[in-house]
């Protein structure tokens, strides 16, 4: 595939989202002291950011006040920037309801963080993100970034339409290749512009199931091409198309980013690193609540299993617990960062029919036979309610609780 030319460049891109905010720029050049003196620091030891503020102040100097008597010349502002104007007019005068809910498109001035978590990271654009789940213990917001640049949606990327109008013109997809958690305290000056219906935010998650599942048959690469599609029970999307091979733009523009996201989510993470159990202790409170279940429901004692089949992925044993819930159906569960990725691998005759509830909620449903791929499931909270319903073939159905009292 030869190099394809993609709006806006990815020079500009990055500018607008890792240079200095101008506001902070400005109150550097006028030593505003309620600057925190790390991030003074850290800014005045840039050459670059130097000679910025050097040439604020010499402007500022050299500045003189405007007589508007005098300005006669009025421009008439190109179709596309009035349809903008208009576009953004009307989303400042929705209401989009005035708490975090699911649905909302929300701009981040600033990077928030949880209780007793600082942070000096600075914007040089506000950011926005689609709000889909609050984890109801740890009062965490989940969701995906949103961003402006149509042109480089990839086949994970849900393009907002017209019928999710009114919204401000500076959401234009939503990556659904790159989650984000937020924790929105009272203080924290986010403010929604824009606000999917529950019709729209099925379509969302349901093309979100198809990203993680990964099971689908993808087209071949079209950068800058974009087209309806179904996802799920023939929910309509408007998506672009897979990478295709190193040429395509797209991929280091995913990677700025993904950088985006990982400051983002750092705060977070590191809260619910102090703050929840240790993987060992997660996973060994895991295996006594599924032995109990299993063994209530079915009569039967699971066993464990070692993880070897693991040892050349370079994960460690420590963060993998495979179960035999019977001789030929095996639960692999894997602790990160707080959150739990499943596989349930059945290799019986016949089928079984299994459903994952992701915090209260029902997240996907599918068949298991032996010819057909495992189930991978990933990102349970360890304290969300989270259960594996499993249909045997007597037609018994076992509540397997995923979730810890934490």
């Amino acid at each position: 595939m030869s190099t394809v030319t993609l709006y806006p460049p990815l020079a500009q891109i990055e500018r607008r989202l890792f240079a200095v905010p101008d506001d902070l720029l400005l109150r550097l050049a006028k030593d505003d002291p309620s600057v925190p003196e790390q991030l003074r620091k850290a800014a005045l030891a840039d050459q670059e950011i130097l000679q910025q503020i050097a040439a604020l102040r010499e402007a500022s100097a050299e500045a003189w006040p405007i007589d508007a008597e005098t300005v006669t010349d009025v421009v008439e502002p190109p179709a596309f920037i009035k349809l903008l104007i208009e576009h953004k007019v009307a989303a400042n005068r929705a209401d989009f309801g005035a708490f975090p809910e699911s649905g909302q498109l929300v701009q981040l001035p600033q990077a928030p963080t949880p209780p007793g978590m600082g942070s000096d990271l600075q914007f040089a654009t506000p950011l926005v993100v689609l709000l889909a789940t609050q984890n109801t213990n740890t009062k965490v917001w989940h969701g995906w970034l949103v961003s402006q640049e149509v042109q480089y949606a990839s086949y994970w990327d849900f393009l907002l339409q017209p019928e999710d109008e009114p919204f401000d013109p500076v959401c234009g997809l939503v990556q659904i290749w790159n989650p984000v958690q937020l924790y929105l305290s009272g203080d924290v000056k986010a403010k929604a512009i824009g606000r999917l219906s529950p019709a729209r935010m099925q379509a969302v998650n349901a093309l979100a199931l198809e990203y993680v599942l990964d099971d689908s048959v993808l087209p071949r690469p079209r950068p800058g091409f974009i087209a309806q599609r179904s996802v799920g029970d023939g929910l309509a999307v408007v998506t672009g198309t897979p990478l295709g091979n190193g040429n395509d733009p797209r991929h280091a523009y995913q990677q700025c980013y993904h950088h985006v996201a990982a400051l983002l989510n750092k705060a977070v993470l590191a809260w619910q690193a102090d703050t929840l159990p240790t993987v060992t202790d997660v996973l060994s409170a895991l295996y006594d609540v599924l032995v109990a279940a299993w063994l209530k429901g079915t009569g039967n004692l699971a066993r464990p299993m070692e993880p070897v089949a693991h040892a050349m992925s370079g994960q460690s044993p420590e963060n993998i617990m495979i179960l035999a819930l019977q001789d030929d159906l095996h639960l692999t569960l894997m602790h990160t960062d707080g959150r739990i990725d499943l596989t349930l691998v059945y290799q019986g005759k016949g089928h079984l029919n299994v459903t994952v509830i992701d915090d209260g909620e029902q997240a996907c449903s599918t068949m298991l036979k032996a010819d057909l791929k495992p189930l991978d499931y990933r990102g349970l909270a360890v304290n969300a309610d989270n259960h594996l319903l499993i249909e045997l073939a007597n037609g018994q159905t076992i509540n397997l609780p995923l979730k810890l009292d934490i």
